[in-house]
């Protein structure tokens, strides 16, 4: 039996390990790339050797190199925003803080995401390459091949978050190890954001997941959407589930209650976030028991005028306040003083804001709904009603203005309740899933 290879020195390969290579379709049975294809220093195994075409030699050499302990991986996001995206939201600073931390270890990160106006096609922002490709409504078309022209930006693995319509990358990404991220799918939901013939062409996308990605590994938020994603056929072993991050240290300090009663939102401003009804509704029943009541909705969205509109009409004004978007100092701030947060989403990707209030000591109403329901604990960091159960709702809320001590138990116990998200924790955990991937060689085209 030959030797295992080295590569640079340091990585080592086994002989069994090349010939899973084999068995994934990476390489052909034959001597011919071990006489003549090998890099200088590195002995390669004649069992394993000639890579099916000429562009696979290097991205073989990659796999190789892999082995390595000091290995540094290039990770490509495909995405439909990135963080400087006037649209952007939680997802966009889950990418961004992730991506921000693998670079300062030395790993090229990039982004491939759509344009909006005014935008550099491309640019570096904290040592992430974002590359605009196109508009938005039709990223999903041109992603895939926009990016195989470009042989994927020489990325090792690609991870595509499906947080809008899918671009059905593993289609288009060959033998290139491919992973997908799925923050939460709308569901039957998308028509209570959308008009039908939009939510028809998304429900119909999200059907077809199985189709493309059945053998494609998958990162989720939360358990409920990894449940979801099951429910469609996708393969309980290929889901990992890796929960969100919080920066800790920014997000600290006890809570400072506003000297009235104030609740708070804190998100994007859309129709499926419940934000008229059930809120509006709950809200009234609130002012009626309790009028110096404040609340206090932070964010923008394409629904802002629509609800700035509805608080009108049902005389609401003086109760609550469209903020719009704050800094994250000002949301620091807002969350600190704020009695009590409230999300009344049908369904969220996990929850981030919730956490980042609880930090500082801030409990949470919500919906019992996907993604929400793992960031609250039911009765001890927050409290959970029936999603659109506008009374129950406002019992809540009520609940917390009027039991200080509630409020300080579970604003105590959300304090120490996000202390198990770290956005370093979560760096270094999807970016085992990632490495894992391209060790194991997965070819979704064929594994």
């Amino acid at each position: 039996m030959t030797a295992p290879m080295r590569a640079s020195g340091s990585a080592r390969i086994s002989k069994r390990y090349l010939g899973r290579l084999c068995d994934e379709g990476l390489l052909m049975k034959t001597d011919e790339f071990a006489r003549g294809g090998k890099s200088p220093g590195m002995r390669m195994d004649s069992q394993c050797s000639q890579p099916k075409n000429e562009r696979d030699i290097a991205f073989t050499r990659k796999l190789v190199k892999y082995a390595g302990k000091d290995r540094k991986v290039k990770i490509l996001h495909v995405n439909h925003r990135d963080l400087r995206h006037p649209r952007a939201g939680g997802l966009e600073t889950v990418i961004h803080e992730l991506s921000r931390r693998w670079a300062q270890q030395g790993h090229e990160v990039a982004i491939a995401c759509a344009g909006y106006a005014g935008c550099a096609h491309a640019e570096t922002v904290e040592g992430i390459r974002v590359f605009r490709i196109g508009r938005e409504e039709f990223f999903n078309f041109i992603a895939g091949p926009w990016l195989r022209r470009r042989d994927w930006l020489g990325a090792d693995v690609v991870i595509e978050h499906l947080s809008k319509v899918a671009c059905f990358t593993p289609l288009f990404a060959g033998h290139r190890p491919c992973a997908a991220h799925v923050p939460h799918l709308f569901g039957r939901a998308i028509f209570e954001e959308v008009s039908w013939p939009i939510g028809v062409y998304v429900y119909v996308m999200e059907r077809l997941i199985p189709c493309v990605y059945k053998r494609t590994p998958i990162w989720a938020l939360c358990q409920s959407t990894a449940d979801e994603l099951a429910g469609l056929g996708i393969p309980a072993a290929n889901i990992r589930v890796i929960s969100g991050g919080v920066d800790t240290g920014f997000y600290a300090g006890d809570a400072q209650p506003a000297s009235h009663p104030t609740a708070l939102y804190v998100g994007r401003i859309r129709r499926y976030k419940g934000l008229a009804e059930p809120l509006l509704t709950a809200w009234r029943i609130v002012i009626n028991r309790c009028p110096d009541a404040r609340l206090q909705i932070v964010g923008k969205g394409d629904y802002q005028d629509a609800l700035r509109k509805e608080i009108a009409m049902r005389g609401l004004e003086a109760s609550v306040e469209l903020t719009g978007y704050v800094d994250e100092a000002h949301k620091r701030e807002l969350m600190r003083s704020a009695w009590l947060m409230v999300y009344p989403s049908v369904k969220e990707g996990w929850g981030l804001s919730v956490i980042e209030a609880g930090a500082m000591g801030t409990p949470t109403v919500a919906s019992d709904s996907p993604g929400l329901r793992e960031a609250i604990r039911n009765g001890e960091t927050g409290l959970l009603v029936p999603h659109g159960d506008a009374n129950a709702l406002a019992q809540a809320i009520l609940r917390l203005i009027e039991d200080q001590s509630l409020r300080a138990r579970l604003g105590g116990a959300a304090r120490m309740w996000s202390r198990n998200f770290d956005w370093d924790e979560m760096a270094k955990r999807v970016l085992d899933f990632l490495a894992s991937i391209i060790e194991k060689g997965k070819c979704v085209s064929r594994a």
